[in-house]
């Protein structure tokens, strides 16, 4: 049968059409013939999706033998289903050519046919040096030979009968799984199924990150399905064990054919109060006279999720103990909580030698993981990967969140729904907060008369009742019963439902949490500030005492969100700003008044710029995919998750002793008052808390090279792996980054674009001052940054700047998706920065530019 007839390029793949005449055609001149086999050049899934069908009902039903190409990936499969018998054997290339980095090797295939009995295949391989084909026993036995058995009327009938219950289940059950992704297709423009955003996560045999590689092992979906062990899969809340099931018991029912396995998906509450068994009839939808020699007979896959081996549950394990020992045909996958991240479980022990289980664990999500989830948000549309891992990365610094398919998802639908517009973390955290309570697939308790905003009110007050009454050894957790004799005393003139229940809705959405087995908390620390910034506006006077003298030390995140929501009160932006000339008033004075020591202290020789020593081979090649993966992961792993709650400290905060907590809440703060309408006031305030900022820089540069003489030694908890004296050299980089983490934000744009245009004419400001503002201008992407950063590299006379901006630079060419003339622009700008060290003359200039743009050309970005 001609496949070829629409071939044009790589793109053939769903695009070709056979023409169902073909086969009838064929048919009429081999109706008599006993054995029918058929020849494609190309496998059926090339076919468009409309006709593939229809020539798969066609085949099956009238072939014997179905013989494919094109892929040069050799494969051989017997299938049995609703439509019919067929052996397809799909050949690899016999007289290709033989790159070095050729796929697949070269072969053929012979088929014995034995009717009603068997197909035994002989593959065979070329040897290239050799020069002769040999039995290829990567595929086959020994001898290269492999033998399928043909169905009999009687296995055919059983085969039958399980594919109608097959059919069965997928109908009842597949759709259904949709709903326990926690975001619904109804908020947002994505395709919310397990189909469109399901990502495998890394599942190993240790917790995170416990062994060396060469003692991990990893298993995948398939690895699992295809196995005929037991597993018990742990996961920290939220990990995404239950999806992962879903996820593998849709995967085999759609490849029933391949494993030829029952499968069963079960929550463990399903037989707390009713018979296993009877569960497992219903399920697969028999009577009780069947269920046992169905078990018997046929080999089945036990989905249950959230197994647990502790507390009241005896009864249930034992009586799933009994059915694996009964039935030694079920193939047991379970998940499980992991409650102590990176500790192994002891809970399963007492009870593994019925259940022989392999112990696996779900790994927090990689870049690449998430990059892929990314992609399948974003599908269909053009999205910079890199933006949105960096927008990811610093939310799961900024809150300490885990790196959970939960969390990466709602963020994804925050910054959809926030597109192109500026977002601060008080908006972040109340639209996550938001689609917990409101816009996930849990089912809305009360939702008409107990709205968002009752339901943050009352977690408001929840919040300033456990600063006030709760553990702070112990994250400010209190007792469940005070707690809901609380929520009683709220709610009873307020709402008319039931406490207990809205108690339970908060622990079951995770915005609480059990500490241990009595005593809550809030389940993450950015929430528990958030709520208490919301209570400022509902007690007056608890706000009051926050901003009385030093108190504010212990309440700097709570002020960082309370601005962030109200974002035009200038008394916090004053007081703020009073505080950073309490601590800084002496040391910004003398920068002022020695701004040229600012620049003289920091300033390289040329040779010794991080410039002049990078490998020009090095600067030529643009970063790989995995080394870009690899530095994700790096930033990834560093950061921590923030589940408990700093104990507050009223005995020992003092503004001058604590400048660096001073300095980060001025510059939140200034990053949230957007709309105080003095902009006076606020170009005071940039300029201020840019002068404080360069003197904690200039105080910890010496307080570092003040102890590496005195111990001759770095200090401890320093950066692993780099350099002291390199470090030295790019700790005004390193400044500029954290001050644009803290400050940085396109709603203070007019702000800084004032300053730098002042700039420009003013004399008696360092260099260093004029960098900072030009980069963080940069990095928020104002209008025509570009222009202002070649500006500021061709007018400042310091090497190190000059260093610093290469650096920044080289970072914008290979981080952001930029177009082809802004990447040229960089290129340029690169190349006279290297000239303007020494280290490039003419010829080598143009040089390393075309070097840099034939990499990107070939780039693997």
């Amino acid at each position: 049968m001609n496949s070829s007839w629409l071939c044009k390029d790589d793109l053939d793949k769903e695009n070709l059409l056979l023409g169902k005449n073909q086969i009838e055609n064929s048919l009429l001149e081999i109706s008599d013939c006993q054995v029918k086999l058929a020849l494609s050049h190309h496998p059926l899934e090339f076919f468009k999706e409309f006709e593939r069908e229809s020539l798969k009902i066609a085949i099956y039903r009238n072939y014997d033998i179905l013989f494919t190409g094109h892929v040069h990936e050799l494969a051989s499969s017997y299938t049995s289903d609703l439509l019919g018998n067929i052996f397809i054997s799909i050949a690899n290339s016999t007289i290709g050519d033989f790159p070095k980095e050729r796929k697949y090797v070269n072969g053929y295939t012979i088929l014995d046919l034995e009717p009603n009995q068997k197909i035994v295949t002989h593959y065979r391989k070329f040897i290239e040096t050799h020069g002769n084909f040999v039995p290829n026993t990567d595929i086959g036995t020994e001898d290269g030979k492999k033998s399928f058995p043909i169905l009999k009327d009687e296995k055919l009938e059983v085969f039958e009968t399980n594919q109608r219950i097959i059919l069965s289940i997928e109908s009842r059950y597949c759709e259904k799984l949709n709903d326990d992704i926690i975001m619904s297709s109804s908020n947002t423009n994505v395709n919310c199924s397990i189909d469109n955003l399901f990502v495998e996560p890394t599942i190993l045999n240790s917790p995170q990150g416990n062994l060396n590689d060469e003692d991990t092992y990893r298993y995948t979906i398939d690895s699992i399905l295809t196995s005929k062990e037991n597993y018990l899969i742990y996961g920290m809340k939220e990990s995404g064990k239950t999806l992962l099931l879903d996820k593998m018991f849709i995967e085999s029912v759609k490849r029933f054919n391949q494993f030829n396995k029952i499968p069963i998906l079960l929550k463990y509450s399903d037989f707390k109060k009713k018979e296993l068994l009877k569960v497992l009839r219903e399920f697969i939808g028999i009577s009780s006279r069947e269920i046992d020699d169905f078990l018997k007979n046929n080999e089945s896959l036990l989905f249950i999720d959230n197994i647990t081996f502790n507390g009241n549950g005896n009864k249930q394990i034992e009586s799933l103990k009994e059915l694996l020992v009964k039935y030694p045909k079920i193939q047991l996958v379970a998940t499980a909580d992991l409650v102590l991240e990176n500790v192994i479980p002891t809970d399963y022990l007492e009870h593994n030698d019925a259940l022989q289980a392999n112990i696996t664990f779900i790994q927090n999500f990689s870049s690449k993981e998430i990059k892929q989830l990314i992609q399948k948000w974003y599908v269909g549309k053009e999205v910079d990967l890199q933006d949105n891992m960096q927008k990811l990365i610093k939310s799961f610094t900024d809150f300490g969140l885990p790196k959970t398919p939960l969390s990466v998802t709602l963020f994804l639908w925050i910054f959809e729904k926030q597109e192109k517009k500026p977002i601060n973390n008080s908006v972040l955290v109340e639209l996550f907060i938001e689609n917990l309570l409101e816009k996930t697939n849990i089912e809305n308790i009360y939702s008409e008369t107990f709205d968002f905003t009752n339901k943050k009110r009352l977690l408001s007050f929840v919040a300033k009742y456990m600063n006030d009454h709760g553990d702070a050894d112990y994250s400010y957790s209190v007792d469940y019963v005070d707690l809901l004799g609380y929520f009683r005393d709220y709610l009873k003139t307020r709402f008319h439902g039931q406490p207990q229940k809205v108690l339970d809705d908060f622990i079951k959405r995770g915005i609480l949490t059990y500490h241990d087995d009595n005593l809550i908390r809030f389940k993450s620390a950015f929430f528990f500030h958030y709520f208490i910034a919301l209570h400022f506006d509902y007690d007056p006077n608890f706000k009051k005492q926050v901003f009385t003298e030093d108190n504010y030390l212990n309440f700097i995140e709570e002020i960082t969100y309370y601005t962030g929501l109200k974002r035009d009160d200038a008394s916090v932006l004053n007081f703020t700003q009073q505080k950073l000339n309490d601590a800084f008033a002496d040391f910004n004075t003398d920068i002022r008044n020695n701004y040229e020591k600012v620049d003289r202290v920091l300033e390289s020789k040329r040779d010794d710029t991080v410039t002049f020593q990078i490998d020009e081979i090095k600067a030529e090649n643009k970063l790989s995919e995995k080394q870009i993966d690899d530095m994700y992961d790096e930033s990834l792993s560093a950061i921590p998750v923030s589940k408990k709650i700093e104990k507050k400290d009223f005995s020992n905060q003092n503004t001058r002793r604590q400048i660096d907590k001073v300095l980060k809440l001025a510059c939140n703060v200034l990053k949230n008052s957007e709309d105080v309408d003095d902009f006076e006031a606020k170009k005071i305030a940039y300029q201020n808390t840019l002068i404080s900022s360069i003197s904690f820089l200039m105080q910890y540069r010496d307080a570092l090279i003040t102890h590496y003489i005195k111990f001759k030694k770095q200090p401890d908890h320093f950066p692993k792996n780099i350099d002291f004296h390199i470090f030295i050299k790019i700790i005004p980089l390193i400044h500029q980054v954290v001050i644009y983490n803290w400050l940085g934000t396109q709603k203070l744009r007019p702000v800084i674009t004032d300053k730098i245009e002042k700039d420009k004419t003013t004399i008696n400001i360092s260099d260093f001052e004029r960098f900072l503002s030009v980069f963080i201008y940069s990095d928020i992407k104002g209008s025509d940054y570009p222009q202002k950063i070649e500006q500021f590299v061709k007018s400042t006379k310091y090497n190190y700047l000059k260093d610093l901006s290469y650096l920044k630079i080289m970072s914008y060419y290979h981080l952001r998706k930029n177009d082809k003339e802004l990447d040229k622009f960089y290129l340029k700008l690169l190349a006279d920065i290297k000239q303007g060290i020494g280290q490039l003359d003419k010829h080598s200039k143009s040089r390393f530019i075309k070097n840099l743009e034939n990499d990107k050309k070939k780039g693997s970005l």
